[in-house]
């Protein structure tokens, strides 16, 4: 029982633990980076400054989401900026008063959806067959 209390000893502490990230590598920065820029405009913290910043970044962080559920089932798909730029594109036109379609975020899903369904079925036709 004394090798293991002596080993637990020796492991360090919280910091020293912590301090072996390589996450620490970016979070350091960032939160550097948040206190400088709320010191030098004290605005930063307001309120409706943060669902502000909140707004702005849902897109990034929906995109980051879908791509994480890419990833983890082991694909790998390139173009969702690219269909991310169409939809944005085919929304605006269908802001004109000249087009006869619904709404323009219903019209902006349309891409996503028809870029989503035709990967799928072509990475699950040309995909090879796994060995068993």
């Amino acid at each position: 029982m004394s090798e293991k209390a002596g080993e637990i000893g020796q492991s360090g502490g919280f910091w020293q633990r912590l301090s072996g990230k390589s996450e620490l590598g970016i979070a350091v920065p960032f939160v550097l980076l948040i206190v400088i820029v709320g010191i030098v405009n004290p605005a930063f913290f307001d309120l409706d400054n943060i669902f502000n910043l909140l707004r702005q970044s849902s897109f990034t962080f929906i995109i980051g989401l879908a791509i994480t559920f890419v990833l983890v089932g082991g694909g790998l798909d390139l173009s969702v900026g690219s269909v991310l730029a169409l939809g944005g594109v085919i929304s605006g036109l269908a802001r004109w008063p000249e087009c006869p379609s619904g709404s323009p975020s219903s019209c902006a899903c349309w891409p996503g959806w028809s870029s989503a369904c035709s990967t799928a079925s072509l990475s699950r036709c040309l995909k090879s067959p796994r060995s068993s």
